[in-house]
Formats: structure tokens, sequence, C-alpha cells
């Protein structure tokens, strides 16, 4: 077999030939493989170095719509990453501006399934670890706390109740609650008497009371606490659940701060939008009557977020405008002032964009069949990000930043009203459990996916996920062996050619970052000597004006000049040194901001005067008029899987 495939695969290029050409051309070299029964394709992904986590380059695989990568995360630990292969394609080639080289291998149907199922369930384990892990840390930090409290017989410590926030002010507020105790939210006092006429007068009280007794246990079954790792969460569950309560039962509104009502009249409700919202609201409602009495694990958080919510529903109706929850997460990314002001000639074509997708998500309302949460929530999502947008654009605050769809939580930290009665003894035993607990599951964690340059990379991961799957079987189910790191070949650059030479590749594609992408548009327009001068600087380039947020302070662009790169590596070089000295006297105004771009601008700069271009720039925004669909940049993302 690995002689009958010799022959060189097509590689497709799809400025040239475009995309009917190339369906072709990888059609013409995968018959003889569909007519071996290898029906399916996996794609090996390579992707150039940039600046940034992955300045060695990076390495993925392809199962169609999903991909799949191994990223060095925070805890030192090589993290798997499952995305839609289009925001892949986007992320990498376009914002991050990063080329890269495909390889398709071609496989049978049974080969396709139990590698995709064996990165799948990697992905998944990994994540119920890093849940764990997480779970530990927080019985650790609530122990702790009520350790403290009982050894200095002091008030219930401050715990974060997930979601209470909507109705209830944080402990550093002191501001009072808006509308004083007599007011009442309609909607929440309809939910209420809802309740009591479904489940008695008396229902709210008497669960209040049995979760307030269940907490002063501690959930403690014979005198113990539960075992490490569902304490802080069974705990919280219970003190959310009195807190919801408390709220349904006073018809608590909403906190001012919690929700958004623009009196903007593109917001105002259309009859069908009206009519859809109202749906929703009885049967969002409903949902609520029955989750009062739930014990389902996070039953509480769930309570309090679909109050939120109704009340924005009904609020919608009552005004006949959009009122949405502020659906941001607690610790978003916040671009500052000057951020925003640096960035400032972005902010307009960001904001249409955003009220494109918020009229697009909108529209979608009054098609749906019946109401779902989820359409909700992409309207929820797209106005507060109109609304974010617009604010920073007018009055250049800081604008909070989230990549994916908003799941409204707003935690608030209040007082632990009700202290487990536990002894002290029992509190400080469960502590020391949990500690060694969350000490061995890092110590397994570190063991089993800790980070190392050589022997656990991105490379060497996904071929060790291949080898233990596919064992000996891997020469005849993919033509070929990699081992992990072997040969080299735990070097991106150097697995991908070992996949073209050693695998069953049909097809492979060059993908063009989106600044080449961009130059050879140029090129044709203006010449090539032109585009060239006018885009090798920072200063000059029309295509980047500047570099993105994220990069490090340069002059030249070096990726596409290798016969001067020295030269402009020297330029580099020194251009960074000074800006590091210039840092130096404004760190105490820009909080060293130029400094750290200095000195990273010098460490990239070092490999160029050695022929080696690591840095490309990159970019924090590129205008929905000029993203290149990800099929144009990567053909093979659109032919058959």
């Amino acid at each position: 077999m690995r002689g009958a495939r010799r022959r060189r695969p097509p590689r497709i290029r799809p400025q040239s030939l475009g995309l009917a050409l190339a369906i072709a051309l990888f059609a013409a070299d995968a018959s003889a493989a569909r007519a071996d029964g290898l029906t399916r394709a996996i794609d090996y992904l390579t992707i150039a170095a940039n600046e940034g986590g992955s300045s060695g380059g990076h390495a993925a695989i392809r199962f169609g719509d999903e991909t799949y990568h191994f990223q060095h995360d925070d805890l030192g630990l090589v993290r798997s990453t499952r995305e839609d292969s289009r925001e892949f394609l986007a992320a990498y080639a376009v914002l991050q501006n990063r080329s890269m080289h495909v390889g398709r291998i071609a496989v049978s149907e049974e080969t396709y399934g139990a590698l995709r199922d064996a990165f799948n369930e990697r992905f998944l384990a990994q994540t119920r670890d890093l849940e764990r892990l997480e779970s530990l840390r927080r019985d650790r930090d609530l122990l702790s706390a009520l350790v403290a409290a009982r050894d200095r017989r002091a008030e219930g410590p401050l715990v974060s109740v997930p979601a209470a926030g909507f109705f209830l002010a944080d402990a550093s507020d002191e501001r009072p609650t808006e509308g004083g105790a007599a007011r009442e939210s309609p909607a929440l006092a309809r939910l209420r008497d809802r309740v009591a006429r479904e489940r008695g007068a008396a229902f709210l009280s008497e669960r209040r009371a049995a979760l307030a007794r269940d907490l002063a246990s501690g959930g403690a079954d014979a005198g113990e606490l539960p075992r490490p790792g569902s304490i802080a969460a069974r705990y919280l569950d219970r003190f959310a659940g009195v807190l919801a309560l408390d709220a349904l039962e006073r018809a608590l509104p909403l906190r001012a701060n919690a929700y958004r009502a623009p009196g903007d009249g593109s917001f105002a409700l259309a009859d069908d939008e009206r009519a859809w919202i109202a749906r929703f609201a009885d049967d969002l409602e409903a949902s609520l009557a029955r989750l009062a009495a739930s014990e389902r694990p996070g039953w509480s958080r769930a309570l309090i977020v679909g109050m939120a919510r109704l009340a924005a529903l009904r609020e919608s109706l009552d005004s006949n405008r959009l009122v949405v929850l502020d659906a941001y997460p607690a610790n978003p990314l916040r671009l500052d002032r000057a951020a925003i002001g640096r960035q400032r000639d972005l902010l307009p074509e960001l904001v249409l964009e955003a009220r494109d997708d918020l009229a697009t998500a909108r529209a979608s309302l009054p098609q749906a069949e019946r109401p779902r949460e989820a359409d909700w929530t992409r309207v929820e999502t797209a106005a507060n990000r109109v609304l974010e947008l617009e604010r920073a654009a007018s009055f250049g605050d800081e604008l909070r930043v989230a990549p994916h769809a908003l799941v409204p939580s707003r935690p608030a930290r209040r007082k632990a009203a009700i202290v487990p009665d536990l002894a002290a003894e029992k509190l400080a035993r469960a502590l020391a459990a949990t500690n060694d607990a969350l000490r061995a599951a890092e110590d397994d964690l570190r063991a089993r996916a800790g980070y190392g340059l050589v022997a656990r990379n991105c490379v060497t991961e996904i071929w060790r996920v291949v080898d233990e799957t596919l064992g000996g079987e891997a020469v005849v189910s993919l033509g070929g062996r990699l081992a992990p790191g072997e040969r080299l070949t735990f070097i991106p650059i150097v697995s991908g050619a070992a996949v073209s030479a050693e695998l069953r590749v049909v097809a492979e594609e060059d993908v063009p970052s989106y600044r080449a992408l961009r130059l050879a548009a140029l090129a044709e327009r203006d010449g090539d000597l032109p585009t060239r001068l006018r885009e090798s600087t920072t200063f000059s380039s029309t295509i980047s004006p500047r570099p993105g947020e994220r990069d490090s302070f340069f002059v030249f662009f070096t990726d596409g000049l290798a016969a001067v790169r020295p030269v402009l590596g020297a330029a580099n070089l020194a251009a960074a040194v000074g800006a590091s000295v210039a840092g130096v006297a404004v760190a105490p105004v820009d909080g060293g901001r130029l400094l750290w771009r200095g000195l990273r601008g010098a460490f990239f700069s070092a490999p160029e005067l050695a022929f080696v271009a690591i840095r490309k720039g990159s970019f924090d925004f590129v205008p929905r008029r000029d993203r290149p669909e990800p099929e144009t940049l990567d053909p093979l993302l659109a032919l058959a899987r």
C-alpha cells in the first residue's frame, strides 16, 4: 500500500483555480481511495508560528465541522480543545494572521468514527477532570472560610452566590435596594401567586425552612460532610435556593444595574415580536412554577436566572421595547479607556455589525414554531453587545468583551447567615481531606497532561491519541504511522512534512494568512513593488495600520521579505529597544504596557537577524465585509468529508 500512494497528491490553490476546479482535482485523486472503501477523510493542519502562545507553530486535526487541538494553558497542562472548524480557521488564519498547511488523509468509515470518538472522549474526560479540580478548589475555599469563622466565633463568611446579583446587592455595594421594600415586581408577584395556587399558600416558606435546616447540618450524613468535590456545590445550591425562594416570596424587583432597557426607538417591539415574547414568558412562568419544587442539582441558579428573565420579558411587554438582562460574565475581558482610545476608529464598524446581528436574531423569533430559550439567548447576547459597544463608542468607557454566547450569571457575595452546626474538628477534618484530594487530583492531572516542550505538546498529543486508538492498525488505517515525538515530529512543521510523506494523503492545501491574502489582492490591483513598499511597515500598511493589541513593538513586517530580513530585523530590534527605554519613563502612566511590548519586540526581532520570521502581526478586528469565507481560505473544508 505504501508503494501505491507515492504519486504526489494535487496541491489545490483556491486563488487561481476556484472552488469548482479544486473539487475536480480532489475528486480525481480520491476516486481510487473510495474504490478501496476509504470513503471518509480527516485533515491534519499545520499552523505557522506567530508571536504569542504558539511561537513554535501549532497543529490540529479536523473531522469535518469539528477541529481538535491541544493548547498549553495557565495551569501548565496540555488542554484538549474542540472548536467549530469554520471558527478555528477564522481565528488562526484571519485574526491571528497565520498561514497553515492541510493534508487530507483518506480513511474508512470505521477509522473515521473511532478517531473522532477518541478525540471527543479525550476532550470530555479532561473537561470533567478540570471541573473536578474547580469543585475541589471551591470546597477548599468555603471550608477554609467556615473553619476561620468557627475559630473566631465570628459571623458566617462572605460567599459568592450564583445569579443572586440580579435581585440582591453584593456585600461591597452599600447602596440601598432600588425602589424600597414596598415595591414588588409584577412578574414575580404573578409567579408567586401561581405557585401558591398550585402547591399551597405555605409552600415557599416551608421549603425555604427545609433548605435552611439542611444548610445548618452542612448536608451532613450521620454527622459527616459530603465527600470532597461536592461540599461547596451542595451548600451553595441550598443557600441560593433560600435566597431565590425569599426573593420570590417578596417578589423582589430586578436591581437597576442588572438589566438594560434602552430608550432607543430601534428597540421598540413589532407585533409579531410581542406575540413571541408573550408566549415565551407564559411558558417560562409555567416552567419556573415547577422548578421551585425541584431537587435536581443547580435548580436554584436556574430558578434565579429564570425569574430575572421573566421579569425582563414582562417589562418588555409592558414598555413595548426590548428589555434584556445584563448577561456579561462576572469577570469578562475588559478593554480599558486607553485601549478603547487606540481602537476608536474600529468602534463604528463593530457597532454596525452588532446591530446587524441583533436584527437577524430578532427577525428569527417569529419564524420559530415554538419559543425556545436558545432563540432568546441569541437576542439577549446581541442586544448586550450592541449596548456595550455603543456605550464605549459614545462615552469612551471601558468595554467588556466575551467571545461566545452570553449566559446570565451575575453572582453576588452574601454573608453566609447559616453556618453548618458542626464541630470545629469535623470542619477541620473535612478541610484536610479536601486539600489531600485537591493535591492528588492536581498531581494526577499533571502526570497525565503536564506540558512538555518535546514529550507532550500540541503535536505529540494528537498522535498519542491516534496511536492509542489504532495501535498496530495505524499502517493499514492511515497508510503509515507517526509515533508521538519520533524523529523531531514534535515540531509542528516537521510533523506536517511527515504526514505528507508517510500517510495516505490524497490532497493538500496551503491556506494563506489573512495578510498574505490581502497582499496578493492589493498587488494585483496596485502592482507588486508599490504594494510591498507601502505594506512593509506598521506605519504605512493599509491592511494593518497598527499592530494588534496582542502584538509586540515592531516597525517592519519581515515574513515576506527573506532576502533583507536581517536588515529589517536589526531595525526592528533597535526600535524595540528604544520603545523599552521609553516604556520605563511612561510606565507610571500606561502601567508598563509600552515597556512590555518593547521587551517582547526585542525578543521576537532577534530571530529575524538569522533569517527566521516568527512574528507576523495580528488583528484585533477584521470588518465583516473584508473577512474571507473559511471555504475560500481552505477549499478542503467545503469538499466531501
